[in-house]
Parts: C-alpha cells; structure tokens; sequence
C-alpha cells in the first residue's frame, strides 16, 4: 500500500506528493470556486469547470477535448468517467463512515483503490489530505490525475456541506 499526501496553501493551491516527490497540483481560481486547473509533470494543463444550475455536472478537459467528468448524485456520490488514452473506465467516490468524513475511491466492480483521509488545521482553515493507495490503484492509467480529481470531488463535498450548515445556521 502507498501513501500519497495532499497540503494546501492559501486554500485554493492543493500540492500532490508522493515519498516527498511532486506529483501534481490541483489550483483553483479563487475560493470557494468550483473552476480550477489540474498540473500534472509532462502534461499541457486540465481545466476543471462545473456546468449546471447546481454546478453537479464537472468536466476536465485538457486542449478542448473532455479527459473525465464526474456527476456528483443524490445519495451524495460522485460518478467519475474517465476518457484517457482511449479507454473509458468509470469509478465511484462515496464518504467513508459519517463521523470521520473519509472518502474511498471504488471501481465500478466495487474494488477499493484510494482512501482519502481529510485532516482539518483550525487555524489556517485549510484541509490537507493522506491517501492510501492499494496496489491496485497503482496499475490504473493516469492515477495521478486521477487523484487529483477525486481530491476535487472531496474539496466538493467539504464546500457543499459547508454551504449546507451556514444555510442551516441562518433559518
């Protein structure tokens, strides 16, 4: 099993590494924005946008062309379908226990790659992320994009919640 893990600064910059070593980052435009832009090593850059009356819908695109979207669906998942380098695969993020607020990353057959582990800082108000990857997560083309995007679906279910307890807050 191996363990990456996700720092963010100034609560839009999420740094990918991987043993100390960088392997990607995911920036948004600004916070609390759903638009951001995927930096892989050797890759021109993704752009990530949310489309639709409740910016559900999320395309990454890269040159124009759509790379992966995910959908986040009514029981709180999100769908992720992946384009790259002509394979279509699709997997599942769901939460992982209520108290804890983990993630885990499923393959449509149900097989566990990723477990994403949020841990909050109270002062600077940013999430950082550990991953833990199974051997399987390992062999799945373009995984660190991959990661990065379920890194985009967590930060997209933190925000939602957010949103969701000061609306609460202020009936």
């Amino acid at each position: 099993m191996n363990t990456y893990n996700v720092t963010s600064t100034e609560r839009r910059v999420f740094t990918l590494t991987r043993n100390d070593s960088f392997v990607g980052r995911l920036v948004y435009d600004k916070w609390f924005s759903f638009q951001s832009t995927i930096e892989l090593p050797g890759y021109a850059p993704f752009t990530v946008d949310a489309k639709g009356f409740d910016w559900s819908n999320v395309t990454v695109n890269q040159n124009a062309e759509v790379v992966a979207d995910f959908k986040l669906t009514w029981n709180g998942q999100f769908v992720i379908k992946t384009r790259l380098d002509t394979i279509a695969d699709q997997f599942l993020v769901k939460q992982k226990g209520v108290v804890n607020n983990k993630f885990v990353l499923l393959t449509n057959d149900g097989v566990e790659l990723l477990v994403v582990e949020p841990t909050y800082t109270g002062t600077q108000s940013t999430v950082d992320y550990r991953l833990s990857a199974s051997d399987a997560f390992d062999e799945v083309a373009n995984r660190d994009l991959l990661g990065l995007v379920v890194i985009h679906c967590a930060n997209y279910y933190v925000a939602m919640m957010a949103m969701s307890t000061a609306t609460l807050l202020m009936v």
